[in-house]
């Protein structure tokens, strides 16, 4: 992937969280309130205390590691009273890489991989969240998927690959904050802070109105579809 293509698709998923972010509470009833969440609260509260948070300094402290990693968001269901983690994670650009295509096809032999169904999420943040925030709803929005929105707890992810695994230790057997985790490193082809990703299985996702459903949680038709056609129309 050339310099242009990697800006132009970090700048895309840029203005895609700016979109799905100012669209996420009309996604929901009066009865779901969304409370902003994650490290930024404490970071305007204390500049300092983001210098405990350097991945360099962080990556063996399981405490700063779980805060570095909170989710984004807290729904509280005031109709069943429960109460969720919620991250927003999305994808622009398929896996255009044949080689590693074909290296995840022939890892998991059991399973249909297309460019369709490979999505990612920076891996740091998915362990994080399979080990201390395991029910945290990942709410994925993907322009190359026909599910468009989809949902799944983190637990429930199926992980296909990750940058800097061996690829013979269980991607599910890694620990963030242990010892039984992948060295600190950097990925060179991402843009932004060239955070390592994992390659995602979209088909363990449930399409977002499913999965909301079987919480008791209605989801907005008319929003969801008016987020999903302009995502569409203005990042395809």
């Amino acid at each position: 992937m050339n310099h242009y293509h990697r800006v132009h698709s970090f700048q895309k998923r840029k203005n895609l969280s700016d979109v799905i972010e100012e669209r996420l509470d009309q996604l929901f009833d009066s009865s779901i309130k969304i409370f902003k969440h994650g490290v930024e609260i404490l970071q305007n509260q204390d500049q300092e205390i983001m210098n405990a948070f350097r991945l360099e300094s962080s990556y063996d402290s399981p405490t700063a590691l779980s805060i570095q990693y909170l989710p984004d968001y807290v729904i509280y269901d005031s109709q069943n009273n429960n109460i969720y983690y919620l991250d927003v994670k999305h994808s622009v650009t398929p896996l255009n890489y044949a080689g590693r295509m074909k290296r995840i096809q022939s890892l998991h032999p059991n399973l249909l991989i297309n460019k369709s169904n490979v999505g990612i999420i920076a891996r740091e943040a998915l362990y994080a969240y399979r080990r201390f925030y395991p029910e945290t709803i990942i709410l994925y929005f993907s322009t190359y998927n026909q599910k468009i929105a989809m949902a799944q707890f983190a637990k429930d992810v199926k992980m296909l690959y990750a940058y800097g695994w061996n690829e013979r230790t269980p991607l599910e057997q890694y620990e963030i904050g242990s010892n039984h985790y992948f060295d600190f490193d950097r990925n060179p082809n991402a843009k932004g802070s060239r955070t390592p990703h994992t390659n995602v299985y979209l088909d363990s996702f449930d399409e977002a109105t499913s999965f909301f459903a079987r919480l008791g949680i209605q989801l907005q038709d008319h929003s969801l579809q008016s987020l999903k056609n302009e995502i569409m129309n203005q990042f395809t």
